[in-house]
């Protein structure tokens, strides 16, 4: 198998030359490093470097391999958000300087299942500190770029994911999602992002993330990729603490059932992002292409805007629970550091940005952090009267388009002010006391405004490309949200693949890298 022809194929594809014995794993995983090689200069997707354990995995497997597959992407690399998923005898940096040389003792649940399916780990991905931004950029691993527009963000917090899988270094990579952090990389790098339902995959060994808010999975180029990776992700394991009761998957697994015929679906739409915020004129136009597409296809529309506003939080209420539970976890992530280092965690540790949070976080009371909690928890009933009216729910998975590199990062003033008062001055009850924090988390907010509330109703959600928007010589993807009930990943998983059907959109090549490399 030749370059062109690996960046051009999904895992099951490549996963399929494997069983027939057209290609080993061990040539397939040097492929894998040859593109890396090849446009990681550019794109800086790479927080810690594996192939030598990969290479040894690859062999270990053709070794082994009898004809027989423990799924239908066995063999295929695999690259690894930076975040939460550990790797046994590897570090988890969680994009901070602080645990870049941390390794970790053993695999998380999810790793288990992803050897037990059969995939090659390859390397772990980059991500912002702690997973906080919707954008790549860190001061321990530097910024990854969109490959369709080097000047702009791939998203976040799963960026370095979503890089690699548009650049075709990977057909598929592990992402996770809290407020959106999936889907916004899937949308500004053209792929399929789908965050599961609250329970479905494990996060074991830790108990849960963000209030239960954080899900785990995986970005790819195509809809039965994703569907496969959910049926490996979505194995019970021992380790996994079942907090939250989700449906048992469909007989014989998600991707078995992708062609079944689609009934038409009543679909309800909104253009008004729930946290506040205005949409650009290019959403709007990819917004409107879109409806289109679903009614020619049959299905019916129904403008549910009103519907949303009246049962859903408004966006005050949605920025200031956010603001609460993240800054809380900041808190108890700061203690839990201390502990696991022995020593005090300080200013200079950490982001100006995360030391700001950590710092609110621990000038909340419990009183706030209920109330956060009461307020997150009622978005699962408000969700359960909307989705008793509509099949789906349909919105832009983003506001806007893809951010320039630094346009979302504290600006100099803000920066200046945080060093000033909480790393030199140490008055860190101010931050609770004035509107700094707030103004400055609500322009991220009103950014993620369409898909952080289906992190607090636990519902799953898709993103996939459904239009491009030209600019400069540059073609820049536009990821639509669709929404389903809770455990309803295949509906969401249907509609996706028929959509895919009608509008392909894996062979689209990202304009920046191209540019580039021809």
């Amino acid at each position: 198998m030749q370059l062109e022809e690996y960046i051009n194929l999904d895992g099951i594809a490549l996963a399929e030359h494997i069983a027939q014995k057209k290609i080993r794993a061990s040539e397939l995983i040097e492929l894998t490093f040859k593109q890396l090689d090849r446009v990681n200069p550019h794109l800086n997707v790479l927080a810690y470097d594996m192939r030598t354990q990969a290479l040894e995995a690859a062999q270990q497997f053709d070794k082994t391999f009898k004809g027989v597959v423990s799924s239908p992407l066995a063999g295929i690399p695999l690259l690894i958000k930076d975040l939460l998923t550990d790797i046994a005898g590897t570090p988890t940096g969680s994009g901070s300087r602080l645990l870049k040389d941390k390794y970790s003792p053993g695999d998380a649940d999810l790793t288990q299942s992803y050897r037990a399916g059969g995939l090659i780990l390859a390397g772990k991905t980059t991500t912002p500190e702690w997973g906080l931004q919707p954008f790549t950029e860190s001061d321990a691993y530097g910024d990854t770029p969109n490959p369709w527009d080097l000047t702009r963000t791939c998203g976040g917090s799963s960026g370095g994911s979503a890089a690699a899988v548009a650049a075709r270094i990977v057909p598929i990579a592990h992402a996770s999602d809290g407020g959106g952090s999936i889907r916004i990389p899937a949308s500004n790098c053209g792929l399929v992002g789908l965050k599961p339902s609250r329970g479905r995959v494990s996060n074991g060994p830790m108990i849960e993330g963000w209030q239960g808010m954080v899900c785990q999975h995986a970005v790819t180029r195509t809809v039965r990729d994703s569907a496969a990776m959910l049926d490996i992700a979505a194995q019970h394991t021992p380790q996994a603490v079942e907090l939250y009761a989700c449906p048992a998957p469909p007989v014989g697994g998600f991707l078995a059932h992708l062609d079944q015929p689609l009934p038409r679906q009543l679909i309800g739409y909104s253009l008004t992002p729930l946290m506040g915020g205005k949409v650009e004129p290019a959403i709007k136009q990819g917004f409107e292409h879109s409806l289109t597409l679903l009614e020619n296809l049959g299905h019916k529309v129904v403008d549910v805007s009103r519907l949303m506003n009246q049962f859903f939080a408004s966006s005050d209420e949605f920025c200031d629970t956010m603001l609460v539970i993240l800054a809380a976890e900041m808190a108890h992530l700061k203690r839990t550091l201390q502990q696991r280092l022995g020593r005090k965690i300080k200013a200079h540790d950490v982001e100006l940005s995360s030391w700001a949070l950590m710092i609110y976080g621990e000038h909340l009371s419990a009183g706030e952090l209920f109330d956060a909690r009461t307020t997150m928890l009622a978005q699962v009933q408000a969700a359960q009267d909307i989705m008793r009216q509509y099949a789906v729910l349909m919105t832009p998975t983003l506001s806007s388009l893809p951010a320039k590199l630094g346009a979302l990062r504290p600006g100099f003033l803000e920066t200046q002010m945080l060093d000033v008062f909480v790393a030199k001055l140490k008055l860190e009850g101010v931050l609770n006391h004035s509107p700094f924090v707030k103004l400055t988390s609500r322009k991220i907010m009103q950014y993620v405004g369409f898909t952080m509330p289906f992190n607090m109703s636990g519902q799953p959600a898709i993103s996939v490309p459904l239009y491009w928007h030209s600019e400069k010589k540059r073609r820049l993807p536009i990821g639509m949200q669709f929404i389903a009930g809770h455990g309803q990943e295949l509906l969401l998983l249907q509609l996706a693949h028929e959509l895919e059907q009608a509008y392909p959109w894996a062979q689209h090549i990202p304009t920046g890298l191209a540019n580039i490399l021809n």
